[in-house]
């Protein structure tokens, strides 16, 4: 590509200095490679002159070879070469997840705090006023247990739906409890109140 570009810009100098070509500024000629020196009158040194019809023939007219045609083939190539990696690495990954039994080393089960929950048949969490840690515990946990009285047996339940009336850091606090800790309602109640 450079060789094409400095046959262009060689003949493009030639037919604007054919006159004169020492009225060149020498900076001008050493951006190009060239030098005074180098400069002739006649045609382009890379240029074929001959008397056909076909304009490629005219000195005013070259035919340039695109040369890089070598070139966008390397780049198709590579890039395809890349593009098949990347999808033989996408591949790997996707069998990867399909194989583990749980993500990152965690199963889902250990993130919870009563992970063998089974909802009552047709049960529809209720909307709960949101807690965030800044008001008084008891009166969010008393609101809570009225919005959920056909519930007050289920211990599990009542732990599982806790999370939903918690917002910011409340919500966080919930979500670094541990099920050794949390048993029961009684002990999700009491560590609140001690927040």
């Amino acid at each position: 590509m450079l060789k094409t570009m400095r046959i262009i810009l060689e003949d493009s100098l030639h037919r604007m200095c054919k006159h004169n070509p020492k009225n060149i500024p020498e900076d001008q000629l050493l951006q190009l490679g060239l030098s005074k020196g180098k400069l002739t009158l006649g045609a382009p040194m890379n240029l074929q002159v001959s008397s056909g019809s076909n304009p490629g023939d005219n000195p005013a007219n070259p035919i340039v070879p695109d040369l890089d045609i070598t070139e966008r083939e390397g780049i198709r190539t590579e890039s395809s070469r890349q593009l098949e990696d990347h999808c033989r690495w996408l591949e790997e990954k996707f069998k990867a997840l399909e194989n583990a039994d749980h993500h990152s080393g965690i199963d889902a089960k250990d993130l919870s705090l009563v992970p063998d929950l089974v909802f009552p048949h047709k049960f529809k969490m209720p909307e709960f006023e949101k807690y965030n840690g800044t008001s008084c515990p008891e009166a969010h946990i008393t609101k809570f247990c009225r919005r959920v009285t056909g519930y007050v047996n289920n211990n599990k339940l009542l732990i599982h739906c806790f999370q939903d009336s918690l917002v910011r850091a409340a919500s966080r606090w919930y979500n670094q409890l541990s099920r050794a800790n949390i048993s029961s309602w009684r002990d999700l109640a009491q560590a609140i109140m001690r927040q």
